[in-house]
């Protein structure tokens, strides 16, 4: 009897002593182990079905984080304006007593540290950056201009890069200062703000002693005309070095 099985599986037709074909074998397999594969794609479905589920719960929470937070920030933004001590607190650390619409009022550093899952929480930090920064908190300004940096929008990227560069300056570090400045300068979002950070570049130069590569960036700016303010201290930069402004 055992025999006669072995047969039946190594050849389909035992009077022709023909092998089994391909297809004739994956029928038999198919017929031999039909259970196991009905499992197979049981899983397969049911994996499928976990998947589209966690999708959807993922974008509808992350659909809640962006309008929670942007609400948050907008809550905050007349503190931010106002720059006065009291109104810097409200505006980093918010205020739980202060409730509205049954959510108490946080500030930009818990929008930052909660949501930085969203872009709204990249933009809460460097809200945050820039009040550290101006509370000359360096250290901790870093950080959230850091943070900042996994932003999509160019003028965030921008305003963090600048805001990092200004840090490593204060802290005399002007080699680093001018490389976040032209990563600024590559994200700039209008011509104001690109020779602003070439003019800061070039008073970075200008520390290091590197008095070329200072003329070059001043002559840039003058050669673009394209901001006032800055063509005008581009001129005084170039005076200063004793260059000659054509």
């Amino acid at each position: 009897m055992e025999d006669n099985n072995k047969d039946e599986i190594l050849y389909i037709d035992s009077d022709e002593n023909k092998p089994a074909s391909l297809t004739e074998k994956l029928n038999l397999h198919l017929r031999n182990n039909y259970k196991l594969w009905i499992y197979i794609v049981i899983g397969i479905i049911l994996l499928i079905v976990i998947i589209y589920f966690a999708f959807n719960y993922i974008k509808k929470n992350k659909e809640k984080d962006i309008e929670e937070a942007g609400t948050a920030i907008t809550r905050l933004m007349s503190a931010y304006n106002q720059k006065d001590p009291q109104s810097i607190q409200l505006a980093l650390y918010g205020n739980k007593s202060i409730v509205i619409r049954n959510k108490p009022l946080i500030g930009f550093i818990e929008i930052a540290n909660k949501y930085d899952n969203v872009p709204q929480g990249k933009l809460a930090a460097f809200y945050a950056g820039n009040l550290l920064f101006g509370e000359k908190k360096f250290s901790e300004a870093e950080k959230f201009y850091k943070k900042a940096l996994d932003s999509d929008s160019k003028l965030v990227l921008q305003g963090a890069y600048a805001g990092l560069g200004s840090i490593e300056e204060n802290k005399g570090n002007f080699q680093k200062a001018i490389d976040y400045y032209k990563d600024a300068v590559d994200n700039h979002t209008d011509y104001g703000s690109k020779n602003r950070y070439e003019y800061y570049m070039g008073l970075c130069y200008e520390k290091l002693g590197k008095k070329d590569e200072a003329i070059k960036i001043y002559n840039v700016i003058i050669g673009e005309n394209k901001s006032y303010e800055f063509v005008g201290r581009a001129k005084m930069g170039l005076i200063r070095l004793g260059t000659i402004i054509e």
